[in-house]
């Protein structure tokens, strides 16, 4: 049903009987595309997301624009079933430059992220090898979140905007999943205190 569900959102449709070698050819072009986005779409919230992406994502760019607007609306679609986030404005897809930046976000959402949380808990000297990191976001979430709004200016602006409209408790959970598993590789960061921001 899930994978349904997001062919729906690629717009595709069953094939049609009877066609010619050409027209056999297209489509199995056409499916070809489709399992690969369909496997970056259902990817989305999973543990293996960052391979498959990475597998995939240099022949998606590849695609025609159109072809990717159609991906890109799918990811903001897909980020509001696994993460209960929707930008609270439209999102325009009109340019190669909107198509980058949804690329930024998903990649900022799933994997790309440790510089971000790095720099927001540094100041915070907490061992989250130790302590439990909801409690302690949840004890601090008023300063946090003024720290993101800081740390939200140096970001590409499409984090920004997810990172000050996110509701207060699925980014907290969101924070806490993302520090469960990476706490190791967050710690030394904070350690050599190294972080830099795609643009």
């Amino acid at each position: 049903m899930e994978q349904d569900n997001l062919k729906i959102l690629l717009g595709s449709v069953d094939p049609l009987p009877e066609v010619d070698d050409e027209e056999n050819d297209e489509m199995a072009e056409q499916a070809f595309k489709q399992y690969v986005m369909l496997e970056v779409l259902t990817a989305i919230g999973e543990e293996n997301f960052k391979e498959i992406y990475y597998n995939m994502i240099n022949e998606i760019k590849q695609y025609p624009i159109e072809e990717q607007f159609t991906f890109c609306r799918a990811i903001l679609a897909r980020i509001m079933q696994v993460y209960n986030f929707e930008f609270p404005r439209e999102i325009d897809l009109l340019t190669a430059g909107a198509v980058q930046q949804i690329y930024i976000l998903i990649e900022f959402i799933e994997f790309n992220h440790i510089n971000f949380i790095s720099e927001l808990m540094k100041p915070y000297n907490f061992d989250f090898r130790k302590g439990n990191a909801k409690d302690f976001i949840e004890l601090n979430y008023t300063k946090i979140e003024g720290d993101i709004e800081v740390i939200s200016r140096n970001v590409p602006e499409i984090i920004s905007e997810f990172l000050r409209t996110y509701n207060k408790e699925d980014l907290i959970n969101w924070l806490v999943n993302r520090i469960e598993k990476s706490k190791m590789i967050i710690l030394l960061n904070i350690k050599e205190g190294e972080m830099s921001w795609p643009k």
